[in-house]
């Protein structure tokens, strides 16, 4: 499939909210340094290419509301 018909596509299915995200695939794998393992959740290339979509539109958004110091955890250190 040619890359503008998947956009195409994309866009259309997003503009009337029929796009729906498909399953992540999820792979076992190891912890490094331990016998362990955790899951890793795989998204297709369709879905994250909606996501990245939607970064590029609401990060500014949201950037413009915080200050500098908004991204501290914390003024003072916590007793926790």
């Amino acid at each position: 499939m040619e890359v503008e018909v998947l956009l195409d596509r994309l866009r259309t299915e997003i503009k009337d909210r029929s796009f729906r995200p498909l399953p992540a695939r999820e792979r076992m794998i190891p912890k490094p340094g331990t016998t362990k393992h955790r899951r890793l959740g795989i998204s297709t290339v369709r879905d994250r290419v909606v996501q990245a979509s939607l970064k590029l539109v609401l990060e500014p958004i949201f950037e413009a509301d915080f200050l500098p110091r908004s991204y501290l955890v914390s003024p003072e250190p916590s007793d926790s």
